[in-house]
This record gives C-alpha cells, sequence and structure tokens, in this order.
C-alpha cells in the first residue's frame, strides 16, 4: 500500500507549515494497488473513454519496470526473450523483460505500442512482426460505436455501444478491454508463479 504521511500548511511567524496527507509510491506492490488497480476499475466502468484507456495502457506496460526494479536478479536469471532474429537470449534490463512478458503474451506488445503511441504521438519503430495489430500512431487507438460491421466478430456489446477499439489491419479492429484484461491477468499469473507481491 501507498505510504502516507501527515502534512500541514500553517501560517505561523511568517513561516508555512504543511498540513495534510503525503502519499509515496515507491514499490511496485504500491504501485499495482494505486495505480493499475485503479485505472483498471474506472476504464471497466467508463469503456469508451479514450484517456482511462491510455492511463491503463500506461500503467500496464510500465508495471514491468517496477517488478524489474524489484526482482533484477531472479528475472535475469529465469526470464528469456526471442530477439529480432529469433534468438533466445536471458532478460537483462526493463526492455529485454518487456520482450520477454511479450513472448509470454502477445496482447502485451498491444499495450506497449499504445502506451508508447499516446506518449510519442508516432512510433518510429514498428513491431508489427510480433502482432499485426500493433500501434504505430496515437491515432490507432479510437473510441468507437462497436458491432455490425465494426471489429471482430463477437467483439463488443451486440447492438454497436462506444468502445475503446484498437485498429486493425481490413477493419479487423480489437477491443480495448479485452487486449487489457488479458495483460492484468498475465500479471496476476506472473505474480502467483513467482511469489510477487501484487
Amino acid at each position: 500500500m501507498a505510504r502516507q504521511h501527515k502534512v500541514g500548511i500553517h501560517l505561523f511567524c511568517g513561516r508555512l507549515r504543511l498540513e495534510g496527507t503525503l502519499q509515496k509510491i515507491d514499490t511496485y506492490t504500491a504501485y499495482w494497488r494505486e495505480i493499475v488497480g485503479p485505472d483498471m476499475r474506472e476504464f471497466r466502468q467508463s469503456p469508451a473513454d479514450l484517456r482511462l484507456a491510455f492511463h491503463l495502457a500506461i500503467s500496464l506496460f510500465h508495471m514491468g519496470d517496477w517488478v524489474y526494479g524489484a526482482h533484477k536478479t531472479t528475472i535475469d536469471a529465469n526470464f528469456t526473450y526471442v530477439d529480432s532474429n529469433g534468438a533466445t537470449k536471458p532478460v537483462h534490463d526493463e526492455k529485454t523483460f518487456a520482450n520477454a512478458i511479450r513472448t509470454l503474451n502477445s496482447d502485451f506488445e498491444l499495450i506497449r505500442s499504445i502506451a508508447n503511441s499516446a506518449k510519442h504521438l508516432q512510433l518510429k519503430k514498428s513491431s508489427k512482426a510480433y502482432h499485426t495489430h500493433t500501434a504505430s500512431h496515437a491515432a490507432n487507438t479510437v473510441s468507437q460505436p462497436t458491432g455490425f460491421g465494426q471489429g471482430s466478430f463477437g467483439q463488443g456489446p451486440y447492438g454497436g455501444t462506444q468502445r475503446v477499439m484498437l485498429e486493425g489491419p481490413g477493419g479487423n479492429d480489437l477491443e480495448f478491454q479485452s487486449i487489457a484484461a488479458s495483460v492484468w491477468q498475465t500479471w496476476e499469473s506472473l505474480a502467483q508463479k513467482h511469489g510477487w507481491q501484487i
């Protein structure tokens, strides 16, 4: 849980004193509970909200940085990734750990591309080799009505409600909520398997 400290603001003899609560997130457990969890809950309540989708993609993607920082030695010894030449290599930093997660679940590459395109607008390097739906521009993630003719058969609720979608080739769009849920489940499974406290 995030650490909280009481802080106050008072003017006393010409000096300011602070009063209130200072919140600090300094562990991956706190990051999961205070950032990723609320992002997921808020998006599920508003599945058409593009801002919430971007927030959720960013927090799900960066969970890897937090976990890697806490478990670097164990992760380096136990995780591998497949490089662009198809060779299997050991993880050695946050980026290669993200590549290892992508190897376990290709939806993680979609989350990474959505998060990075939201941050940078347009990605210079495409990772389409890992997933055909990878975003290359922030505009590839859209809020649109789904249903008849939008997305894959069976995607979204019947009747065409507004949803955040990741545009795909040939109009074969993917529902963001399904991608996010898949990556969420990957983090939960990895945490259970490796004893990470989330």
